[in-house]
């Protein structure tokens, strides 16, 4: 067996943004399964610390803080945080956000605040905080998240689209910026996948699987561990040459033009 090395993915310390449910917090339990030490983010201490244990329970390093990425000082605190317990960081994956489904004319300007806040800004202060430590290092990995809606938008989704198309963008540039200087910045852009929130706009009556799966080629929608392993592959040694890419996994939704 090889030696684990600071480029290898075992060593990788990790902060994981929005790791209190759903992807964000599949991705915790991943890098933690694979022997990193995490530093898990969310604005639930609650939930965030059920996380937590989860990882504790099966042996894992994890460094709970908190956040709010809406919130400067926040989100400085957590990067400090993660640095001061261990010592660096190798990994930021920014999974915080938050949807609002609404027609426009009903989207207050509080609305429209909370999701660029969350989506768009947030992502912001922790690509910038992280990176103060990145750059320091020369060495690093980003992979925040857009949306397919930030490619090809749904109605009464005008914030959210807006934000991820933002983030996109986002990843794009910093990458320019940054990737001479050792660190990678790429994007994951989920399609339709079976968390938590989708579940809930589902029993709501919201959502219409049966019309989601028709339109999407592969006929379903993405289970989390999928969109998980595109967030690992981005964030490993393997993907060393790859910056300022979204990788769309979405089932083949974006690129469908056929109709039913």
């Amino acid at each position: 067996m090889l030696p684990v090395t600071r480029d290898s993915a075992a060593s990788q310390v990790a902060v994981i943004t929005g790791a209190a449910r759903g992807i964000g917090r599949a991705v915790a339990l991943s890098f933690a399964a694979q022997g990193s030490p995490v530093v898990i983010a969310a604005r639930s201490a609650d939930a965030l610390a059920n996380t937590a244990a989860d990882i504790e329970r099966a042996g894992g390093q994890v460094l709970a803080v908190t956040t709010d990425v809406r919130d400067e000082a926040q989100v400085t605190a957590l990067m400090e945080r993660a640095v001061a317990r261990f010592g660096r960081i190798d990994v930021l994956v920014c999974g915080a956000a938050t949807p609002v489904v609404r027609p426009t004319i009903e989207l207050s300007l509080d609305d429209w605040n909370l999701v660029i806040a969350t989506n768009l800004t947030g992502t912001f202060l922790c690509v910038r905080e992280a990176g103060k430590h990145m750059l320091a290092q020369r060495s690093g990995r980003i992979v925040t998240f857009g949306a397919v809606n930030g490619i090809l938008p749904f109605p009464e989704r005008l914030a959210h689209a807006t934000s991820k198309a933002g983030v996109i963008h986002l990843t794009k540039a910093l990458a320019a910026e940054w990737t001479p200087l050792g660190v990678t910045v790429n994007c994951v852009v989920p399609g339709w996948t079976r968390t938590e929130v989708v579940d809930d706009y589902i029993d709501r009556g919201a959502i219409d699987v049966d019309k989601i799966e028709a339109r999407t080629p592969a006929r379903r929608m993405a289970e989390p561990d999928e969109i998980v392993r595109a967030v690992m592959f981005l964030s490993s040694p393997d993907a060393g040459f790859v910056s300022g890419q979204p990788l769309i996994v979405d089932g083949g939704w974006t690129i469908y033009g056929f109709y039913e």
